[in-house]
This record gives structure tokens, C-alpha cells and sequence, in this order.
């Protein structure tokens, strides 16, 4: 497997870009400090931005204790409708959150999750014993998978629930694995996003030297990789053509075409701590 960098470009809006996903020729990003869904048209330019409250002032940069660190999203039908879940990464009180997008009617729904980040988070064989740190998000026809960003365990972890139960997650599976890092840096869960054409997950793993789920660190770069059948099937360094790592904080990844039956474009954000964040165009060759 091969993850080239073909093309980086800024991106001013939103700032700390956590979260992407291509539908209709624009992009819809997330910033873990900010408090509204970005609507993105290819040349970057923002064509909107929707308040996941109605009616409060859009902010892009919310203190760091106070933000509900939105870290998770994933394009998903529910009912045959298309729809963007956005999830917190459940860290701290305030991030045990979730919001359901209507595509059609433009509705932003409040989700009660209380309960189940509360689950979660109790769940050893999900947290292994480490801090609750929900980082990536994807959906298949009928799954939903959530990612336990798993550095500091030196072990990643993934579940999955019905798309049936979405409105209130009940039962769930969990699946563990261990992630190849860069350096002396452990790799961590960081986005993930389903391959219809591989019928693979296509994740993202961001090496970053830190202790805890809270405070940021040094960046070694980032990986990509291929989940069939909840196992890691293929895991590498992201490159440039050069084979010069891209040392970057990648958070969010989506497919925006496929180029071949062995090769797709890819797109990533990165967050880079209070700089601005970069959207990248990657070329995934299986």
C-alpha cells in the first residue's frame, strides 16, 4: 500500500480541521474548537456555515477548556435520507456530544449520547484502561464505527453499532488492534472513512509524542491504512512522491474519486495546533 501526497493547499476555514467529508463537489469540515458545520466549495471557498445550536454566533476559536472538541464525522443514510453525524471526542464532559445533520431539510438535531459516551467510557476492552478519546467515525450500509484513539495504550480500538440505533446506541461490538508508528512515536486512531468499491475502511493514524488525551505534542507525521473484516490489512507512512514523510497531524479523511480499481483520491485535514490547518490531496494505491 502506498499514501502519496499529491497536493497541499492552506485552509483558512475552519481553523483546527478535525473532520471532512466530500459529497456533492463540496467539502464539509469540522474545526474541534469551533461550533458550526463548514460548507466548502473546491476552490475553498466557504459557501456556509451551519450553527449546530440555531440562532448562535458561529466562533471558530472556543477556548480549549470550554470546547466540545467535535472530532468525529461521517456521511451516513438513515432511512434513506443523507445525513452527517458529528460527534465530541468525549475526553472531558462538555465533549460527550453528537449532532445529526439533515442533508434534505437542513435540520440540525441534537443527539442524546449522554448515556452512551458514559458506556463507553466504563468499557475497558474499548478504552483499555486509558482515557476515553473518540477520534475518528465512519458508516458502512448498515454499521456505524467509532475510533478510540489508542496512542498512549500502544493499542488502537474500534466499535461499531447499528445504523438502526442511531438516534440511541444499544448494543455494540468491540474490535482492538495495533497500529505500525514512526520513530519511537505510537500511532492513534485519527479518521476513517468507508470504501464502498474496497468494501474496506480507509483509516487515518496520527504519530504524536504526548502523555494524555488532553494536551497537544510533538508531530512525527501520520499514517494511512485498510481495515477489512475488523482487521488492519495494510498500514503505511504517508509520503510525499519523494518518499519524504508529510509530517502532519492528519484528523479527518474522505474519498473524493476513484481513479482506479487499485487506486483512489483521497482527501485529509490536518490540525495543527493553533497554526492553520492544511487540506491535502492523497493518492492510495492498494
Amino acid at each position: 500500500m502506498k499514501a502519496i501526497v499529491k497536493k497541499v493547499e492552506k485552509l483558512p476555514h475552519p481553523p483546527s480541521a478535525s473532520g471532512i467529508e466530500y459529497v456533492n463537489g463540496l467539502y464539509y469540515i469540522i474545526g474541534d474548537d469551533a461550533n458550526a458545520l463548514f460548507v466548502l466549495s473546491e476552490d475553498l471557498k466557504v459557501q456556509k456555515t451551519i450553527p449546530f445550536v440555531r440562532g448562535r454566533e458561529v466562533k471558530e476559536h472556543i477556548p480549549k477548556k470550554e470546547k466540545t472538541d467535535f472530532e468525529c464525522m461521517t456521511f451516513l443514510y438513515v432511512e434513506e435520507i443523507p445525513h452527517i453525524l458529528v460527534m465530541g471526542s468525549g475526553s472531558k464532559p462538555q465533549r460527550k456530544i453528537a449532532f445529526l445533520y439533515n442533508m434534505i431539510t437542513e435540520e440540525m438535531q441534537k443527539l442524546e449520547y449522554n448515556g452512551f459516551y458514559d458506556r463507553i467510557e466504563k468499557d475497558t476492552h474499548f478504552t483499555l484502561n486509558t482515557e476515553l478519546n473518540v477520534e475518528a467515525l465512519c458508516a458502512t450500509q448498515d454499521y456505524i464505527y467509532l475510533f478510540q484513539r489508542g496512542n498512549i495504550a500502544d493499542k488502537n480500538t474500534f466499535l461499531r453499532f447499528s445504523i438502526q440505533d442511531i438516534h440511541k446506541p444499544n448494543e455494540y461490538e468491540v474490535f482492538n488492534t495495533k497500529l505500525d508508528g514512526i520513530q519511537q512515536g505510537k500511532a492513534g486512531f485519527s479518521g476513517a472513512c468507508y470504501v464502498l468499491e474496497w468494501n474496506s475502511i480507509l483509516f487515518t493514524a496520527s504519530v504524536e509524542i504526548t502523555k494524555n488525551a488532553y494536551d497537544d505534542g510533538e508531530v512525527l507525521g501520520s499514517t494511512a491504512g485498510l481495515i477489512q473484516n475488523h482487521e488492519v490489512k495494510a498500514n503505511t507512512v504517508i509520503t510525499y512522491s519523494d518518499g519524504k514523510p508529510y509530517v502532519a497531524k492528519i484528523e479527518s479523511i474522505t474519498v473524493k474519486k476513484i481513479l482506479k480499481a487499485n487506486t483512489l483520491l483521497a482527501v485529509a485535514v490536518t490540525d495543527a495546533d493553533g497554526k492553520e490547518s492544511e487540506i491535502a490531496e492523497l493518492e492510495i494505491i492498494i
